[in-house]
């Protein structure tokens, strides 16, 4: 996880931040969704994430995990680019 030092900076206890973890696939490309998400989940509480309750992943076949698939930008709120 590339962001891994920011959860980590961003979850220390004298912060007093609640963190959520929001996930848009669950890793099921393989067919491995559930070991996917089980390993989100326990990356997320090393990284100071305190409960496996923040750790959302949506299921929504507008998101699925693909190599190839493309999500439409405005289905997870990215405006279009204005010319």
């Amino acid at each position: 996880m590339f962001f891994g030092p920011t959860l980590r900076y961003l979850t220390h206890p004298s912060l007093g931040n609640q963190i959520i973890v929001l996930c848009f696939s669950s890793g099921d490309a393989d067919g491995l969704d559930h070991i996917r998400k089980s390993e989100l989940q326990k990356s997320a509480l090393q990284l100071g994430i305190t409960s496996t309750e923040h750790v959302v992943v949506i299921e929504d076949e507008k998101f699925p995990d693909s190599m190839t698939a493309n999500w439409d930008p405005k289905a997870i709120g990215i405006k279009p680019e204005q010319d």
